[in-house]
């Protein structure tokens, strides 16, 4: 059984019941879940339900790709949030993690990538984890903007505010690290297992974000 969690933000609402009681459910893109054989799953909010004798579990329903929150669940002031646990048994098919590439040959590619990504962190292979996970980023960088160096779609995405600051550090190491299979570079170090595993959260937390949503970008 494996885990992965889901950061649940900013969702939609659908009006139930008589209008006059403004009630609505939340309603969370999930974009990425497809891909996962869930066995089961957990809700956390961020404002928890308790009652006076002992703590309520969130009602919820997962669909294909979204997750429905009750309405009676939602917090009384501010927006509902929280995370989502999923068990599952494993990745059914890679390239349903990138739902949002149109081009089929570049979802195909990025799906090969993230899968050899998975077995090398599973086997420790880190240099080799590290090169797969420069792909995928790449990649989703390269569909946005379509630029011509990584370094440049690293540094566009951070001035549109895609990414933030820590992550465009995060891969810029990963660019970096990356460049260092060149023979000529046999003196410089390789990525270890302390990198591997920094860049593992940045990388899990940009894999499961919803690129369809669009990204208001800063005037020049």
């Amino acid at each position: 059984m494996q885990v992965t969690t889901f950061r649940l933000e900013n969702p939609d609402h659908i009006a139930i019941g008589e209008p006059f009681f403004q009630q609505s459910d939340a309603v969370f893109r999930l974009p990425q879940l497809p891909a996962y054989a869930m066995h089961h799953s957990q809700l956390i909010l961020d404002n928890g339900l308790f009652s006076e004798t002992a703590p309520q579990q969130p009602e919820y329903q997962l669909t294909t790709d979204t997750l429905v929150l009750a309405a009676k669940c939602k917090p009384a002031w501010g927006e509902a949030g929280g995370w989502l646990t999923v068990y599952h048994n494993g990745i059914k098919d890679h390239r349903l993690l990138f739902p949002h590439i149109d081009n089929e040959d570049l979802q195909r590619r990025l799906g090969q990538f993230a899968e050899e990504a998975d077995n090398a962190f599973a086997s420790q292979s880190w240099l080799s984890y590290v090169l797969m996970v420069g792909g995928v980023l790449e990649g989703l960088l390269w569909n946005e903007y379509k630029l011509d160096t990584f370094e440049w779609l690293i540094n566009r995405a951070l001035k549109n505010k895609l990414i933030d600051n820590h992550e465009a550090e995060q891969i810029h190491e990963v660019r970096s690290a990356r460049n260092q299979i060149h023979a000529e570079k046999y003196d410089k170090p390789t990525p270890d297992r302390c990198l591997a595993l920094d860049i593992s959260v940045t990388y899990e937390r940009l894999l499961k974000r919803d690129w369809a949503k669009p990204v208001i970008a800063p005037s020049d």
